[in-house]
């Protein structure tokens, strides 16, 4: 199977009816977009509603949610100028079943090696593939063979990659939580402790009337008005998940007494942890979305709440009382994304109508400064087309944002701006692979004015064709641009691959002032081709062969004999020739004395010698 990446311009399917989704947030990923100059909104759309999203090192954004018609992948990826990458997503249709009935929950990519694992609600609820699209094994057959997250309605509502490369999901599945290996090993001491858990915590109320039974009998799992709490995770739902760096994770829980729990990696729950932020939470509370800010270390709660928005947690569970965040209190958040350029978040959900107080966008959309307070400039730019609900949103390097969500007909939008959120502030070349056969494309070009193009990084190949370089125009009339070469870049521009004919060129050797021997024949082909040596015992008097040279004074690209070469066209190499050293011996014919041999390279001046002594 080839694993060579295509794409089309956009992603243009039919539009469907609005279909609920389940939310799983992602924060703190770098994401590549474009968009034209003219214009801050840049429109991908899918044929179902968006529920996750992740972008891995190169800004290539996978996108996940219900997309139908049925049979159809619930998985897709486009590069960071947001061109649709389309073997991708016929690489999963052909290696895994990840298409009819069901929905992509949860996406994490594993920074090792770019592999992406998938949740959601399909065959065995958890997925693994490179990044080409092609399902991994051994993790396949050990999930296949691994039957703890399928049970009937049972699904991963979200996954998390650990710096030790082993994964953990969340989900409504019996136990609530569980650890894998990177290679789809169930870990079931984690198991074992998730759903146990620290006996404290098995004596805590979940009505909120008293927190501890008995402190001295460990065994106690009944409180004093007769609670029984005896399991910390299993039979709740969470909805989103975060990993720290110290791979400790928090879930939100969705509606619960004790709705912000965290873990750590070997799967027990710190109690203090969910006491702490238990108290901010009153019964009816309810959480959707959670990030978290490398900048300070804290956690950002979104959801249903009393008296907040958005709450911050310190990792203890402790609030953060200064973050001053408090509107409408009716309003829903369903996602929440840090921009680590300055702290400021991008929040999406249900929100109220638009409102020139609270400032956000077409009821769906609002920006937050570092403090909590309500960003006003974002209230200026017109994004149009946020009809209903945003389920998630990730940030851009750039201060760009992709939200997606359940709009209608379009179910992903993009907005891209600068840092004052006027405008864009870069631009992007796009490559096209325009009928390769093989190979990747090369990442998007970013920047404004003389950008360098990329250079053919991901090999990309046609059959019967040569790689020549980058065009204006898919059908190579328009202009050429060498790979490499300076590039100005004013506004969003698709360059394209130029494929030459590969039909048989030749390479015609040139003795260029030999005074002897014979050239080589010349060497025909396409593509890669061995140049020849100087098989004809090739000679000049007074130089010595040096190889080959694109121009007959030798300024020109120097090959040695047998080097490789790439043959796109018919072209002449001339013989090198270096000067070599001669002598000039002087005689005294018949005299006396002594003369020192003078010496210097062919055509090179030499001063005559004068002798000494000498005489007759």
């Amino acid at each position: 199977m080839s694993l060579g990446i295509g794409r089309k311009s956009l992603f243009h399917r039919r539009p469907a009816a609005l279909v609920g989704a389940l939310v799983a947030t992602f924060v703190g990923v770098a994401l590549g977009s474009s968009a034209p100059a003219s214009a801050a909104t840049y429109v991908l759309t899918f044929n179902g509603p968006i529920a996750a999203i992740a972008v891995d090192s190169a800004g290539n954004q996978y996108i996940g949610g219900d997309f139908y018609p049925s049979p159809a992948p619930y998985v897709d990826k486009a590069d960071n100028a947001f061109f649709e990458i389309t073997d991708f997503k016929a690489n999963v249709a052909a290696t895994s079943t990840l298409n009819g009935l069901g929905s992509t929950l949860a996406i994490a990519i594993d920074p090792a090696d770019e592999s992406i694992v998938v949740g959601g609600y399909f065959s065995r609820r958890i997925k693994k593939y490179t990044r080409y699209g092609v399902e991994l094994s051994p993790f396949k057959e050990n999930i296949n063979a691994d039957h703890t997250l399928e049970n009937g309605s049972d699904r991963v509502s979200a996954v998390g990659i650990l710096s030790d490369r082993n994964i953990i999901v969340a989900g409504n599945f019996v136990g609530s939580l569980e650890k894998y290996s990177k290679d789809g090993v169930r870990d079931t001491s984690f198991a074992a402790n998730a759903a146990v858990c620290d006996a404290q915590f098995q004596r805590i109320d979940p009505g909120g009337e008293d927190f501890l039974a008995d402190p001295t009998d460990p065994t106690s799992n009944v409180d004093p008005n007769g609670d029984d709490y005896s399991a910390c995770v299993s039979g709740q739902t969470p909805g989103s998940m975060i990993v720290l760096p110290d791979n400790s994770v928090v879930l939100a829980i969705g509606v619960d007494g004790y709705p912000l729990r965290k873990f750590d990696s070997t799967g027990h729950e710190d109690v203090n942890f969910a006491l702490n932020a238990h108290a901010n939470f009153p019964n009816g509370d309810w959480i959707a979305g959670v990030a978290y800010n490398p900048s300070d270390g804290t956690i950002l709660v979104g959801g249903y709440l009393s008296g907040k928005n958005i709450k911050k947690f310190d990792t203890a569970g402790n609030e953060v009382m200064s973050f001053n965040n408090s509107w409408d209190t009716s309003e829903v958040i369903r996602s929440i994304a840090v921009d680590p350029s300055d702290n400021s978040m991008v929040v999406g959900g249900e929100l109220n109508t638009d409102d020139p107080v609270t400032h956000n966008r077409n009821g769906y959309l609002v920006r937050i400064k570092p403090d909590g307070t309500l960003d006003s400039n974002f209230a200026s730019q017109p994004l149009h087309g946020f009809d209903g609900p945003v389920n998630i949103v990730a940030i851009a390097g750039d201060h760009s944002f992709l939200a997606g969500g359940g709009f209608t007909g379009n179910y992903s939008r993009v907005l891209r701006t600068g840092s004052d959120w006027t405008g864009p502030t870069s631009f992007a070349v796009a490559y096209e692979s325009n009928g390769s056969t093989s190979g990747s494309l090369p990442a998007s070009t970013w920047g404004s004015g003389a950008v360098a193009l990329a250079s053919n990084t991901g090999t990309l190949a046609k059959s019967g064709s040569v790689f020549g370089g980058w065009n204006s125009r898919a059908d190579g009339t328009g202009s050429t641009y060498a790979a490499g070469a300076s590039f100005s870049l004013s506004a969003d521009v698709t360059l394209y691959a130029k494929w030459n004919s590969a039909s048989s060129y030749s390479i015609t050797y040139d003795g260029n002032s030999s005074t002897g021997g014979a050239v080589p024949s010349s060497t025909s082909g396409s593509g890669s081709v061995t140049l020849a040596s100087n098989s004809g015992s090739l000679v000049r008097t007074g130089y010595t062969f040096a190889g080959w040279n694109t121009l007959a004074n030798g300024t020109g690209t120097d090959y040695a004999t047998g080097a490789s070469y790439t043959l796109n066209a018919s072209t002449t190499l001339y013989a090198k020739w270096t000067a070599a050293s001669q002598t000039i011996t002087y005689s005294a014919n018949g005299g006396t004395g002594s003369v020192s041999n003078s010496t210097g390279n062919t055509g090179a001046s030499v001063t005559i010698a004068a002798g000494s002594g000498l005489a007759r």
